[in-house]
């Protein structure tokens, strides 16, 4: 079933819904249409199950990246970790995003066990990132009195941020005028201390 959501979510970024054809996937997987039936009962189902799963391992690849960095040691550590991570990422966003506007999530989301899976991947990404404010929080580079639930919620809103997530690729002075947004959106959480 993987490998069927796997192919759907390549198909819809290959032509989008207007193009998507049953056939055309059986044939991509090397089955017959009918066959695909056997585990979604219609073309509506394959697809919200589709993004979702899509948006699943993003968030999924997201988290595990997220856990594996270090504390930062100064604030502007702490940007340019940022910034390197966003960067990294933007072209899978962009994809993802361009999957995503085949079929809105909210149509998805309506059905409780898509809704539930999408939920705990967001979840998934909420708690690394929490994890990493505290990290930062140990090194002094981030306010102690600030819960690190706040800081995450703003740290995924701007590294999901529109700015990086178009369909077309960011200019150099997009980026410029996102990081300076970035770090005055970021300043209040940053102790004095943490020297840049």
């Amino acid at each position: 079933m993987d490998e069927v959501l796997s192919a759907t979510s390549e198909v819809l970024n290959e032509g989008g819904a207007a193009g998507f054809r049953l056939k055309h996937l059986a044939n991509k997987l090397g089955v017959t249409a009918p066959s695909i039936y056997r585990f979604f009962p219609t073309k509506e189902d394959l697809i919200r199950t589709a993004v979702v799963a899509s948006h699943e391992e993003l968030m999924s690849r997201y988290a595990t990246h997220v856990d594996q960095i270090p504390a930062p040691r100064t604030s502007a550590e702490l940007l340019a970790t940022m910034k390197a991570f966003v960067t990294e990422f933007s072209p899978d966003m962009r994809q993802h995003n361009q999957i995503i506007r085949v079929r809105s999530m909210s149509a998805a989301l309506h059905e409780p066990q898509l809704a539930a899976r999408h939920a705990n991947s967001v979840q998934r990404l909420n708690d690394a990132i929490e994890s990493f404010v505290r990290r930062a929080q140990g090194s002094g580079v981030v306010r102690s009195d600030i819960p690190t639930l706040t800081m995450a919620q703003v740290v995924h809103a701007l590294v999901g941020s529109g700015a990086l997530a178009t369909a077309e690729p960011v200019t150099p002075e997009q980026l410029a005028d996102y990081w300076t947004a970035v770090e005055v959106a970021l300043g209040g959480f940053l102790t004095n201390s943490a020297s840049r």
